[in-house]
């Protein structure tokens, strides 16, 4: 069966909270989505997709980042895009190929934060979802 499941703690920003939520089930032949709300009103935002969870903190691979903030999945795939008005919808485009049932992904953003001179202020990040993809 799919499942999505979000874990570990967001590390809150300008924006409020930082929480990401899967909106579906992660399906053979289907898309995955995946919402996140109360985050800064813009920022630069890094999908980061795993093979793995992790535990890093996330000052040591990014300045100006609180001492609270981790990285809780390995950046095997990243993706750049910007937020909307404090929110982001990701998705994932899952084959319709049997081999790829079972297999368990980990998404997390992190969130660089920058002002109307895109300078940057802040880096923070969501909490992390796990997925296993399903077949009917």
């Amino acid at each position: 069966p799919a499942t999505a499941i979000a874990s570990g703690t967001a590390c809150p920003g300008s924006g409020g909270a930082n929480s990401y939520e899967p909106r579906n089930l992660p399906w053979l032949g289907t898309t995955y989505q995946a919402h996140t709300t109360s985050i800064p009103s813009f920022a630069f935002v890094l999908v980061t997709t795993g093979f793995s969870l992790s535990s890093l903190p996330l000052g040591s691979v990014l300045p100006l980042t609180p001492p609270t903030c981790n990285l809780l999945v390995t950046p095997d795939v990243l993706a750049l895009t910007v937020s909307n008005a404090g929110a982001l919808e990701t998705e994932l485009q899952i084959p319709n190929n049997a081999t790829l049932a079972g297999i368990t992904l980990h998404q997390q953003l992190l969130l660089l934060e920058v002002d109307l001179s895109l300078t940057f202020l802040e880096n923070t990040s969501t909490n992390a979802i796990s997925i296993t993809i399903g077949s009917f």
